[in-house]
């Protein structure tokens, strides 16, 4: 698990492959560029920054927020999905509720 003030002075948090928290723009950029080459981008991809970001179809209105990222290879686009706080939340409250209902019927 991270340290508190590793994830404080980050703007970015990578949750699986394709799954991100991020905090701003600048941590939307770097999971773009993370999630196409890995952790240690340092332009020696195929496609410079400027590309990746225009090969994005959906970008956050509001931070934080958790994107969610899928290349599409055959027309060079990086689908985005996006979730917000008040969203995210509302998930909880639905796996709560279908965890206290499995622990119910289990008695």
């Amino acid at each position: 698990m991270k340290d508190n003030n590793d994830i404080q002075n980050k703007n970015n948090i990578k949750i699986s492959y394709n799954v991100f928290v991020v905090k701003n723009q600048n941590g939307f950029n770097n999971s773009i560029y993370e999630f196409m080459y890995g952790p240690n981008y340092n332009n020696n991809g195929f496609y410079t920054k400027k590309e990746l970001r225009e090969m994005i179809n959906t970008f956050p209105e509001k931070y934080p927020a958790l994107v969610i990222f899928e290349k599409i290879s055959e027309i060079s686009r990086i689908n985005v999905s996006v979730l917000y706080e008040n969203e995210i939340l509302k998930i909880l409250g639905h796996f709560e509720k279908f965890n206290q209902h499995g622990r119910e019927n289990d008695n």
